[in-house]
């Protein structure tokens, strides 16, 4: 049987503090329901405010994508709004002046308590908790900071969305914390979602939770929970996006902010290495650079990657995990029309040698034809 907690006591213990945690933030949002929404479609992307410079990557990537039913993009940032803040978003406003793009902060008990939990998944239920809120079309798009759109796609999906009438539409099936496929709960990455029906919730119930599901010990992630309560199989459905149109590190965002949790302790690193990739797109080069050198001369326990004073453990990391890494990598380059570039090259054949690949099997990974074309060329 798949679940995540071996024993009653194991699966009690989680579920008192995961109550806990939601006694302490069950008022810390409310939204309006009162509001008339509009037809079309928000986006809302939740961000770390620590990476502030990858954005212009998130955006390039899907505005390059927009369709007309696209009405707004929400971006809420996880702190205070102050000068800096203010700053930062005049930048992005100025790069993408004919899209409407606004942001959201936390006020400063919603950051207090955040901050006080600092783990990840308070942070994604508090701003798309936010940006629901403040969204005012009929549909929301949960968009991740660390997804690169790479197609048209998205309009198609949204289009099959409001024609099948279902309330949720996700790009695969949750499978992890003890639930399976057969479970038939969406992710929530670039998942469509009715707002409406949202909205005919506390805030605090699209909240994780721990629970006996079918006789399973279990944890919901974000929004799992109402879909698998509240919504019999008809109303959610999955639309694939593939390699092609979708880049998506998962979990890159996660893992940095464990790293920023838990300094220099060897965690599941595999994503957090896109991170000078998105600052490449974004225009901020140097980063790439320095990651270069960073990994060129740190120790691999003890690695200053963002030169922004979060050491990152790259123990865990393998020979797979880059070769997989870089395809990604690869995929984004050759669809956004990047020329050569020596500099992606330079890094990638350093987190090889971090994980002490033997030089015969650098760059030898199942790279798409594409890709193998742009590397002889970048090479």
């Amino acid at each position: 049987m798949s679940q995540k907690y071996p024993s009653y006591v194991a699966f009690g213990i989680a579920k008192l503090i995961r109550d806990y945690q939601i006694f302490r933030l069950h008022n810390l949002v409310r939204w309006n329901n009162q509001e008339p929404l509009e037809p079309g479609v928000t986006a809302i992307i939740g961000i770390d405010a620590k990476l502030w410079g990858i954005v212009k990557a998130n955006l390039r990537c899907l505005i390059a994508n927009q369709w007309s039913d696209l009405k707004a993009i929400l971006i809420i940032v996880n702190q205070e709004r102050n000068t800096l803040t203010q700053s930062y978003e005049n930048k992005i406003k100025q790069e993408f002046p004919e899209t409407n793009i606004r942001f959201l902060y936390y006020n400063s008990f919603q950051y207090k308590i955040a901050t006080k939990f600092n783990v990840p998944y308070v942070y994604s239920w508090l701003s798309w908790s936010l940006g629901i809120g403040e969204t005012k079309t009929q549909t929301v798009l949960f968009h991740d900071f660390d997804a690169l759109i790479l197609s048209k796609s998205l309009k198609t999906r949204y289009l099959l969305f409001k024609e099948s009438g279902v309330k949720v539409q996700s790009i695969e099936y949750y499978k992890s914390n003890g639930l399976t496929v057969a479970d038939n709960l969406g992710t929530t990455f670039e998942a469509f979602v009715d707002v409406s029906w949202l909205k005919s919730f506390p805030p605090i119930t699209l909240f994780n939770r721990v629970y006996n599901y079918n006789n399973r010990f279990i944890e919901f992630d974000t929004l799992l929970y109402l879909q698998a309560i509240y919504l019999n199989p008809a109303e959610r459905t999955i639309f694939p996006m593939s390699f092609a149109d979708l880049v998506h590190p998962t979990q890159m965002i996660h893992q940095y902010t464990m790293f920023k949790r838990l300094p220099g302790k060897a965690l599941p690193c595999t994503s957090v290495i896109m991170i000078p990739f998105f600052y490449f797109l974004s225009g901020e080069t140097q980063i790439l650079t320095h990651a270069t050198q960073a990994l060129q001369t740190s120790s691999k326990e003890s690695i200053n990657l963002l030169n922004d004073g979060v050491i990152m453990n790259l123990s865990r990391l393998t020979t797979v995990d880059v070769d997989w890494v870089l395809k990604q990598i690869l995929q984004a380059i050759v669809s956004l029309q990047i020329p050569p570039c020596v500099d992606i090259v330079d890094y990638g054949t350093a987190l090889y040698k971090v994980c002490a690949t033997p030089p015969e099997l650098h760059w030898v990974g199942d790279f798409l034809p594409e890709h193998r074309e742009w590397l002889t060329l970048g090479v």
